[in-house]
Formats: C-alpha cells, sequence, structure tokens
C-alpha cells in the first residue's frame, strides 16, 4: 500500500497541495477504511485544512463584495464520507473535493438543500465551477420553467452577456425532454430550455490555478459573472424553498 506523503498548512489559504490528485486517485483504487486511516493526515492536512481556509477567504470576499453566496464551513464543504445506506456501492468514501457556496442563504437556521448556488469541484481528472441548480425538486422545476417562459426576454438577455459566455463555456446543455413540457407552447422561443431537467453553468479550471491563493480571485470572478443568473432562477422559486 503506498503511502501519501504529509504536508503542512496553516489558517490562510495558500492553495490545494500539487498531489491532491495523486491522492483522489489512490483513494478511488483504495477506497476503504485502513487505507484512509493510515491516510487520514494527509486529508486532514491537505484538503479538509485548506477547504476550511478557501471558504474563510470566500466567506470575507463576497461579504466585502456584497455577493449573496454563504460561504460557510459547516455548510459549504462536502463531508469525505458517502451515504451509503441506501445505496449497493458501499464504498465508504467519496473520491473528490466538492464545495458549494449557497445563494441567498442568510438564515444560518435554513437548511441549504436545493438551494441555488456556485459549486468547486476537484477529482483525479476533473476540475470545474458550476452555478444555477443542479436536480431541482419538481416543483421548483415548474416554477423555473414558467419563469423563463414569462421573461424570456430577460433570461434571453441574461444567459447571453458577455460576462457570462466569455467564462462559462458550458451553458444549459444538459439532459432534456424529448418535447416540450406539458402546459408550455411548443412553438415558444424558449421551449428548447424548457425542456432541461437541470439548470446550470459550468466551465473547466486549469488544475494549476488551484494551487495558489489566485483561486480566490478566480472564484470571485465566476461569482460576479453569474449573478444575474443566480438571482433570476433564485427569484423564479422563491415560493417553492
Amino acid at each position: 500500500m503506498e503511502k501519501i506523503l504529509k504536508h503542512s498548512n496553516d489558517s490562510s489559504f495558500k492553495g490545494f497541495a500539487s498531489d491532491v490528485r495523486n491522492f483522489l486517485l489512490q483513494l478511488k483504487a483504495n477506497n476503504n477504511r485502513e487505507w484512509f486511516e493510515a491516510n487520514r493526515s494527509y486529508y486532514e492536512q491537505s484538503i479538509k485544512e485548506p477547504s476550511k481556509s478557501l471558504v474563510y477567504s470566500l466567506s470575507k470576499r463576497f461579504i466585502e463584495k456584497n455577493l449573496p453566496l454563504t460561504a460557510d464551513p459547516r455548510r459549504s464543504i462536502f463531508r469525505i464520507y458517502r451515504d451509503i445506506r441506501f445505496s449497493k456501492n458501499k464504498e465508504p468514501y467519496k473520491t473528490n473535493i466538492g464545495i458549494y457556496f449557497y445563494f441567498g442563504l442568510n438564515n444560518p437556521d435554513k437548511k441549504p438543500i436545493n438551494a441555488p448556488g456556485m459549486y468547486f469541484h476537484i477529482d483525479e481528472s476533473e476540475c470545474f465551477i458550476a452555478v444555477g441548480l443542479h436536480q431541482p425538486m419538481p416543483e421548483q422545476l415548474l416554477a423555473i420553467r414558467k419563469s423563463i417562459h414569462n421573461n424570456w426576454d430577460e433570461f434571453e438577455k441574461i444567459i447571453n452577456t458577455p460576462e457570462l459566455t466569455n467564462l462559462y463555456s458550458y451553458r444549459l446543455i444538459g439532459d432534456k425532454l424529448k418535447k416540450t413540457p406539458p402546459g408550455f407552447p411548443s412553438e415558444h422561443p424558449s421551449s428548447e430550455y424548457l425542456k432541461l431537467k437541470n439548470f446550470d453553468i459550468y466551465n473547466d479550471l486549469d488544475i494549476e490555478n488551484t494551487y495558489s491563493e489566485k483561486l480566490i480571485d478566480i472564484i470571485e470572478q465566476y461569482a460576479l459573472s453569474s449573478l444575474p443568473f443566480l438571482e433570476f432562477i433564485s427569484e423564479a422559486i422563491s415560493d417553492n424553498p
């Protein structure tokens, strides 16, 4: 069993370790408690602590820029442990870093389930930022579709702004229905978007950018550019939390 090298860490975010992908790749190949416990110190020092530091730094940045995104280590950082209670896959650990910044959640008692926001991801082969609402609940999905249909000119302008198109290469291209959903006219210019099952946009990141504090500036830039899109989605589901 290969031993992962240990790394030191302090309270300020200086980037993730350059060999973090190697750890995630090895975890994928050795997804068991024995291996993880033998390499727990690496996880704590080079993934968990930097993730907390990144979230704390972005919390300050979001406040400075008046961005309504919640960066809270208690709610933003995805746990390493998988919920295997109802899964056929009994591997105990996730093999990625996942951090979610929830949009418009100022109430610390409110649960961030099914809230739109920004997601940061690293695994052994991918690194990306995604924004919007993935797998909305049925009532949220209907509310978003209604809002797009009723406010098509506004929505079309938002998704085609240079600020958005210059940063996000993949915009609203996920799974779709074969036909326009019931209750909506198929000839309407919004019909292709009404077929969507998810409402998110995303872009790949160069993994090298995660190895330094510049990641804070990059995430801020993505957040600022996607603010009108997040506001639109959030307002659409405001009556269906």
